[in-house]
């Protein structure tokens, strides 16, 4: 199930073994960690966090990183009242065709949603929501001596109001 790393001579090196957590950004307390194979059907970080998503109650957020910016991640937790907060995946538009312009720097879109997966039940398939509203906010890092670096943050949190692009 955790096999050795193929670039290491045999009895070398550690297992290789796939890990996600689910950490509290208000306690610094991991909250659950799900453990996999490597590699294999189901053993991917998103197919992980699937499994965690129960830990998820109505008002909270998680903060991701690009990986798990996936409409069927994003759907689970609009149906569970769970805000999202993550890098857009590279695969997407930073600034998509049709998109709202907020400002200069931020934009709202919507995600259609795709195909049914393989992996997902007819039943599951029909409680998510057929599009879904996407906030796209620009943000700038800059770090004396370095070259500025932009990323395009996505999250299903809309109140610009409340929750400004700072």
């Amino acid at each position: 199930v955790f096999p050795q790393s193929p670039s290491q001579k045999e009895g070398l090196g550690f297992p290789i073994i796939r890990g996600v957590s689910l950490i509290s950004m208000v306690t610094g307390l991991l909250v659950d960690l799900v453990l996999g194979a490597y590699a294999g059907k189901q053993s991917g970080e998103t197919a992980l966090l699937w499994q965690m998503l129960g830990q998820l109650k109505p008002g909270d957020t998680l903060v991701a990183d690009c990986f798990y910016c996936t409409y069927w991640i994003v759907a689970a937790c609009k149906i569970k009242g769970v805000n999202l907060v993550m890098k857009n995946h590279d695969k997407r538009a930073d600034d998509p065709l049709g998109a709202n312009r907020i400002d200069k720097h931020q934009r709202t879109t919507v995600w259609l949603r795709p195909e049914r997966p393989d992996w997902m039940s007819e039943k599951e398939y029909a409680a998510c929501p057929e599009q879904i509203e996407i906030r796209l906010v620009d943000v700038i890092i800059e770090q004396p001596g370095f070259r500025s670096k932009k990323y395009t943050i996505a999250t299903t949190i809309l109140d610009t109001k409340v929750f400004t692009r700072d």
